[in-house]
């Protein structure tokens, strides 16, 4: 499954825009508190889209709304994934376990 960093960058490519010619977009669509410094958060995996952004990018990126819900949902799980392993390797650091042991705590 394609991750919505590597869907949302692929479509404004193929649609020809410059990340400040999709904030305008955003923009105009309704889409306030959006900057190029976040869609290159977005399409580099570094922040998750709210609802109201995702749609708005599916929108104007001729996207399927499910299939950018979809690899937006994986893509936050995948990060909240690795936010729980950082958090569990800190915790248990000093306790001896393998990473092996780890990968099962976190499954």
């Amino acid at each position: 499954m394609e991750k919505f960093s590597e869907l949302i960058k692929r479509r404004r490519l193929e649609k020809n825009l410059t990340m400040r010619a999709l904030e305008a977009k955003l923009k105009e669509a309704g889409v306030d508190n959006i900057s190029r410094s976040y869609i290159n958060l977005l399409e580099k995996e570094k922040k998750s889209p709210t609802y109201d952004v995702a749609k708005a990018l599916a929108t104007i990126l001729d996207i399927e709304i499910v299939e950018a819900m979809r690899a937006a949902y994986h893509a936050r799980m995948a990060r909240d994934k690795q936010r729980e392993r950082r958090y569990l390797e800190s915790f248990i650091k000093n306790s001896g376990l393998s990473d092996l042991d780890i990968d099962e705590l976190i499954k």
